[in-house]
């Protein structure tokens, strides 16, 4: 896509889609967001879409649980089964994911990414992307960004 339309093209194309425009070393070759919507039932799906497109609002247990209808209980043993995760670590990953895109993609600074993507702070966006991604959001941008991208 890039080769034949350039690359705000593929940017464009590659945040509609949601997955990475450039793969970085390291990373999976894969969005695990995606990975996870074909394998789960459609209130989950359907909620995971939500999810993306909210996640500057408020994605706790009981409010997810209470958009598709369940139990805050049941809720979390649904997406235990189904995603493999709790919904805390996947909405921690939807974010991260969405921060990874951001940073790929744009000129944003940390404090703007972290609040385009629902983590309330710079700082709580750094201590989840070292949890999930095992390196701090400066380190990320050190090692992956493309320079002159």
């Amino acid at each position: 896509m890039e080769e034949d339309h350039g690359h705000e093209a593929a940017l464009a194309v590659a945040r509609q889609l949601v997955v990475f425009l450039v793969r970085p070393g390291g990373q999976a070759q894969y969005s695990h967001i995606l990975s996870r919507q074909a394998a789960t039932s459609e209130p989950l799906r359907e909620l995971q879409v939500y999810m993306l497109e909210h996640l500057r609002e408020n994605l706790t247990v009981e409010a997810l649980a209470e958009r598709v209808g369940m139990s805050p209980r049941n809720f979390s043993r649904v997406c235990l089964r189904e995603m493999k995760m709790s919904p805390g670590q996947f909405v921690d990953r939807m974010r991260i994911e969405a921060a990874q895109q951001m940073i790929d993609s744009s000129s944003l600074g940390l404090k703007e990414i972290a609040d385009a993507c629902g983590f309330g702070s710079a700082d709580s966006m750094r201590r989840t992307f070292e949890r999930v991604v095992g390196v701090s959001p400066r380190e990320y941008i050190e090692r992956f960004k493309r320079s002159g991208g």
